[in-house]
């Protein structure tokens, strides 16, 4: 019998490439939206990575990265801040890759939701 021990590690919830759109928006993949029951009007937290891609290397490269919080709309995209798009120069049509860090409702006082992974070795 093989014998489980478990560890424990903060994870984001879901992590993803986008495009930004002219607005400023990203949208949250559905599959995303429906796991965790994020619905239009939510807040969420997202950590925004500024990438280049070296495709014949196989790399992602990091150049900046920043983390905010956002409400949701009904088709669930989240606008990027006018202040950090401009501060991280990131441009309509760019990849970006986003890490979803923390979602809530509304009426909650602040996002806080906390899920916790156990790894069963």
């Amino acid at each position: 019998m093989i014998k489980s021990q478990e560890s424990y590690a903060s994870e984001p919830l879901a992590k993803f490439h986008a495009r930004m759109d002219p607005r400023g928006r990203i949208v949250l993949p559905k599959t995303v939206r429906d796991i965790f029951e994020i619905e239009a009007g939510d807040f969420v937290t997202l950590l925004v990575r500024k990438i280049k891609l070296n495709k014949d290397a196989k790399e992602i490269h990091v150049y900046a990265s920043f983390k905010f919080s956002g409400r949701v709309n009904d088709k669930g995209a989240v606008v990027i801040p006018k202040h950090l798009r401009d501060k991280y120069m990131i441009k309509h049509g760019e990849l970006v890759e986003i890490l979803l860090l923390d979602h809530g409702k509304p009426e909650d006082n602040r996002v806080h939701t906390i899920y916790t992974y156990i790894f069963h070795v």
